[in-house]
């Protein structure tokens, strides 16, 4: 689900973690994050402030791991 300037990443995991997402417009620099302190399986992250007709690249994963 997304808007011209936003998207919801959403995905689940089999442990609960932490959510962080990075991305950018390159996908070797994601050089913008957004994190979730909420350990949970079910994760849910708004990335806000997106330019419109340009793509992004993101990884997801925990302050842990990708």
């Amino acid at each position: 689900m997304g808007t011209p300037s936003s998207v919801i990443i959403r995905w689940r995991s089999a442990a609960a973690t932490d959510s962080r997402v990075s991305y950018g417009t390159s996908s070797s620099n994601l050089n913008n994050t957004v994190s979730d302190n909420a350990s949970v399986t079910d994760h849910i992250v708004q990335l806000t402030g997106l330019n419109s007709n340009t793509v992004y690249y993101y990884s997801i994963g925990s302050s842990t791991q990708t």
